[in-house]
C-alpha cells in the first residue's frame, strides 16, 4: 500500500521540533533526531542501503541535530528512504547513547514518531552504566507530527508518537543507552531524548501542527510499499 505522509511546521522550529512538548522541572536537555530521510543520510556520506540493500551498514553513529548523544543501526533492516528511516520487511535493532550525560540526571524521557504504534516490536530497553537496565515509569501513545493518507479509503490519519519515561532518582548515572527494535516495514520519522535532573512525570502536549492541503508549507512525502 501507499501513502503520503504530510507534515507542517513553522519555519522557526523545523529543525527544533519533537511531537509531543516535554516539561521537566529543573534543568534539562534534548536530544533530537528529526531529519531521518535520504536527503540527509545518503551515498554521499556513507549510508548506502536502499529498498534493495536495507541490512546495510551505516557508515557511523548519527548526531543528533542538538544534543550530544548518538544514533546507530546495530543489526537488522533500516535504511534511509526519501521519508522516513525504513526497514523493507526485515526487522532492525537500534541503539541511542551518550557518555556525557547531565549532571545528576533524574530522568529520561525517550520518543519515536513512528507511521504506527506496531513499527516497535517491544519496550525501548536503558541500561545506565554499560550493565544496569531500568524499567520504565510509565510510557503513552499520542498524535505524531505527520498525517498519512490511505489511498483505499481516501482518508488521512495522523503517525504514532510514542513516548516512554525513566525515573533515575537516587541513581548516579555516567551513561546510558536506549535500545529498541523495529517491526517489518516501519517507517521512522524522528527521535527525540529528553533528559532532567528533577523527576516529575512528563505532560504530553502535542505540538501544534496545522494542516492544509492548500498551504505552500506542507511538505509532501511519499513512502514505497
Amino acid at each position: 500500500m501507499k501513502f503520503l505522509i504530510i507534515s507542517a511546521f513553522a519555519i522557526a522550529t523545523i529543525n527544533a521540533r519533537a511531537a509531543l512538548t516535554i516539561n521537566l522541572p529543573g534543568t534539562s536537555e534534548q536530544e533530537l533526531w528529526d531529519n531521518l530521510n535520504s536527503s540527509t543520510y545518503n551515498s554521499t556520506n556513507g549510508f548506502t542501503g536502499s529498498y534493495g540493500n536495507p541490512t546495510a551498514d551505516w557508515s557511523a553513529a548519527i548526531a543528533g541535530s542538538t544534543g550530544n548523544a548518538t544514533f546507530d543501526k546495530t543489526s537488522g533492516g533500516g535504511y534511509f528512504s526519501g521519508s522516513s528511516l525504513y526497514n523493507a520487511g526485515i526487522p532492525g535493532s537500534f541503539s541511542i547513547s551518550s557518555t556525557s550525560v547531565l549532571p545528576a540526571i533524574a530522568t529520561l524521557v525517550f520518543q519515536i514518531d513512528a507511521a504506527s504504534a506496531a513499527a516497535i516490536g517491544a519496550d525501548p530497553v536503558l541500561t545506565i552504566n554499560g550493565t544496569t537496565t531500568v524499567a520504565a515509569a510509565f510510557s503513552a501513545e499520542n498524535d505524531g507530527d505527520f498525517l498519512t493518507y490511505n489511498y483505499t479509503t481516501g482518508t488521512f490519519s495522523p503517525t504514532a508518537n510514542l513516548a516512554w519515561q525513566w525515573d533515575l532518582s537516587g541513581e548516579t548515572v555516567t551513561s546510558w543507552e536506549i535500545t529498541f527494535s523495529t517491526t517489518p516495514h516501519a517507517s521512522i520519522y524522528e527521535l527525540a531524548v529528553d533528559s532532567g535532573d528533577s523527576f516529575a512525570q512528563a505532560v504530553p502536549e502535542p505540538s501544534a501542527v496545522i494542516v492544509s492541503t492548500l498551504s505552500a508549507a506542507l511538505l509532501l512525502r511519499r513512502r514505497r510499499n
